[in-house]
């Protein structure tokens, strides 16, 4: 199902970005939507915009046959209609075309995107976290959809590795989970569900995308026009808009060592924690599992920072934090819906409890002054958009990044191997050198702690109080080093 999201005149883009309104003949133009546009602008300031997450099968259950690389492919090929926008290109036109657009792959093979690399037999977890950012820093070939799905198999105990990873163009953390879902199923033994034929359609030529790019312009045209007769609803959309970039721009972060420009290579950390307990501790405190992330987080900065000999006591951070919008329309999660808050997160020292406490606190006023992106015709300027991440390796809005996704709470497989565990990897920009995502399946809270290797090189402070304080509040831990 597409669910309308922005009206342009005559042209009406759907949540998958397809204009339906062209002229009788033509082929339809998908451009990117706002949201989708403005992660493709950090990339051409060397900061990679994928996203990803990372999972854990365990071996195929008695009797049952062996996961190998080509029953992976046929168990995504399968799956691929449920996912359009696996088998398209991001197009990225001259000018006098328009903006960027998505057209099908003619070439598609899955066997580019669903790949193998068999780790060192009996391998643990350090060699699958270094092969995962191996494979993280190749950049995406440009001339194939923006995605790659890798079984890593040769982890002790005859369990695989599995890395998915997706340009965040292609969707935000909420429908990235959706896109992973499309290949699992509940029952281990569930039947093949069998290709469904599937032929590419023919990519716009450049009479089709200029013509569109004309609509497009005239129909922004005609907006303008219509706000110009409006000028008292214009205005109060306009004050709104001002009032949500002074919530984002005030106050400024404070300056500490977690903002500097950050390189090209990071370190993954893994926590693994009892969903149930987090929960528990959550109701205790009169807090959600993100208070309770949130709090963990503050209480890995503060040990970090004190490490670097920076005062923390008074020091009250600022944190942004994903909200996800795709509950506010129908059908399945596509694309970037995603408005944002930022989180007032105190250092000062206090019980493991009072932080969870302080949190929600935090947390619930926040929530009131959420900014949710502007979808105005500036909004949707690329030129606009690409000035806006200009100097964000200065930025002084936020200290880190948090992100809690929720997962289906029953366990899943594969090609008839279960999903044992799986972990969200979010993308560093900028200045910000440290992110925490935690993605909740089948009783665990699975906590991945990005890292910039160049300037957040000890991180492991961070994980061992995020540990430490996961421990006061009785919850159940296994760090993963």
């Amino acid at each position: 199902m597409t669910v309308e999201a922005i009206t342009l005149g005559g042209v009406r883009e759907t949540a998958a970005g397809r204009a339906v309104g062209a002229d009788a003949g033509e082929p339809p133009v998908e451009r990117l939507l706002p949201a989708d546009l403005m992660m493709l602008w950090p990339e051409d300031r060397g900061w990679p915009e994928d996203m990803g997450a990372v999972a854990i099968l365990d071996p195929p259950s008695a009797g049952g046959p062996p996961l190998d690389l080509e029953r992976m492919r046929r168990t995504v090929e399968d799956r691929l209609h449920l996912v359009p926008r696996l088998r398209q290109v991001l197009h990225r036109p001259p000018p006098g075309r328009g903006g960027p657009y998505w057209a099908d792959d003619g070439a598609f093979a899955v066997a580019h995107h669903v790949r193998c690399e068999p780790l060192p037999a009996g391998a643990g977890e350090p060699e699958l976290l270094a092969e995962v950012e191996r494979i993280r820093r190749r950049p995406f070939d440009p001339d194939r959809p923006r995605w790659e799905m890798w079984l890593l198999p040769g982890l002790s105990g005859g369990r695989a590795g599995l890395y998915l990873k997706l340009h965040h163009a292609m969707a935000d953390g909420l429908a990235g989970i959706a896109t992973v879902g499309a290949f699992l199923d509940v029952e281990p033994d569930a039947a093949p569900a069998g290709a469904v034929p599937w032929s590419a359609r023919p990519v716009p030529g450049d009479a089709d995308l200029r013509a569109d790019a004309r609509r497009r312009r005239a129909a922004v045209g005609r907006e303008l026009l219509a706000e110009a007769r409006h000028p008292v609803a214009t205005a109060r959309r306009a004050v709104a808009t001002a009032t949500g970039l002074a919530r984002v721009a005030r106050p400024r972060a404070p300056r500490t060592s977690l903002n500097r420009p950050i390189g090209s290579a990071r370190r993954l950390s893994f926590v693994r924690l009892d969903l149930e307990e987090v929960r528990s501790a959550a109701h205790r405190h009169g807090a959600t599992i993100n208070d309770v992330l949130l709090a963990l987080t503050a209480a890995g900065l503060r040990s970090l920072l004190r490490q670097r000999g920076e005062p923390v006591e008074d020091l009250v951070l600022r944190a942004v934090v994903p909200v996800s919008m795709h509950d506010e329309v129908d059908g399945e999660p596509s694309g970037n819906r995603d408005a944002s808050m930022l989180v007032p997160v105190p250092l000062g020292s206090c019980t493991p409890g009072a932080r969870v406490e302080a949190m929600a606190s935090a947390t619930r006023r926040a929530k009131r002054s959420s900014f949710v992106p502007p979808s105005g015709v500036v909004a949707r300027s690329g030129v606009a958009q690409r000035l806006s991440w200009r100097r964000f390796d200065r930025q002084r809005m936020a200290n880190a990044y948090v992100a809690d996704l929720p997962g289906p709470p029953m366990p899943l497989h594969l090609a008839g191997c279960r999903l044992r565990e799986a972990f969200p990897v979010v993308p560093l920009v900028g200045n910000v050198t440290l992110g925490v995502g935690a993605l909740s399946y089948a009783g665990c809270l699975g906590v991945a702690v990005v890292s910039d290797v160049d300037t957040c090189p000890d991180v492991e402070r961070f994980v061992d109080a995020f540990v430490a304080t996961a421990a006061g509040l009785a919850i159940g831990v296994a760090d993963g080093g």
